[in-house]
């Protein structure tokens, strides 16, 4: 595991359960949304977001891991969208 990888501790979805999100559709705008956010801070993507992929009951579902700062800017983002 990289160091990149120990910076990614948490999930997006994580963040749309804590903001109640009503959609799948919510938080993927909720994480382009804190992307942009990230570029435009010069923050770099890799180390803060990575596109992953988990098991379920439902089957296989995409989620993000996080880093702190990109998990608050993802729930910034999101309870923005909430309004």
């Amino acid at each position: 595991m990289s160091a990149i990888d120990h910076s990614l501790i948490l999930y997006a979805s994580e963040a749309a359960l804590e903001m109640h999100l009503g959609s799948a559709e919510e938080l993927c705008e909720a994480v382009r949304r804190a992307m942009e956010l990230c570029m435009a801070q010069g923050l770099p993507l890799k180390g803060n977001f990575r596109r992953v992929c988990k098991a379920s009951s439902k089957g296989t579902v995409h989620d993000w891991k996080l880093s702190e700062v990109a998990y608050k800017m993802v729930m910034f983002c999101g309870k923005e969208a909430v309004k």
